[in-house]
């Protein structure tokens, strides 16, 4: 036994299976607030409270030039808080920190981008550093990750670095940890 699909009714089923697939995709997602809504001092009660350290740590993850979507933005301002979102395409967060915590720091002048470059450039070693550039290899990979760590009590960042080198997906010529703090009042990191 055989069936045929008339070309009208084969449309027409096709159509169908879009308009549910569609309809499934877009019930599964995960509902947004509008950062506009809470410049506006809407939704405020949604936002998480967090500590001036792991603000810090979230603060210093910002990349420049400034991108909307990336970054961590300071959207609205009231007597006890300041309130910062962050959207990506997989995330959405509003955040909250006490604005007599965040009077501590100037963190509208820690620049990451600007810290990571300094550490890359003092902290780690010539040699571990020129060993990026690739010579003797058809494919290099450069993986540098950051943590930090706010230590109020003394006004400094603790900046761990973990830096791997891999030479032809296979061959590793660094792997190595560094350790640095930097002085939050000079903006310089303290040679030991």
């Amino acid at each position: 036994m055989t069936i045929k699909f008339h070309q009208d009714g084969l449309k027409y089923w096709t159509a169908i299976l879009i308009i549910v697939g569609l309809l499934g995709a877009c019930s599964g997602q995960k509902k947004y607030l509008d950062f506009g809504q809470v410049r506006n001092g809407n939704y405020l009660d949604k936002a998480k409270e967090v500590k001036l350290d792991t603000f810090v740590t979230v603060w210093l993850e910002n990349t420049y030039p400034f991108k909307v979507d990336m970054n961590l933005n300071e959207l609205y301002n009231d007597t006890l808080f300041t309130y910062f979102g962050k959207q990506t395409f997989k995330s959405q967060d509003l955040i909250k920190v006490k604005r007599s915590e965040l009077r501590k720091i100037d963190y509208k002048s820690l620049n990451g981008d600007s810290i990571r470059t300094k550490f890359y450039n003092e902290i780690i070693p010539a040699e571990d550093r020129k060993k990026s550039d690739g010579k003797n290899c058809t494919s290099t990979s450069i993986n540098i990750d950051y943590k930090y760590k706010l230590i109020e009590s003394e006004n400094i960042i603790e900046v761990r670095c973990h830096y791997k080198v891999t030479c032809e997906f296979m061959i590793r010529l660094v792997k190595a940890d560094y350790f640095a703090k930097y002085d939050l009042r000079n903006g310089t990191f303290i040679k030991s």
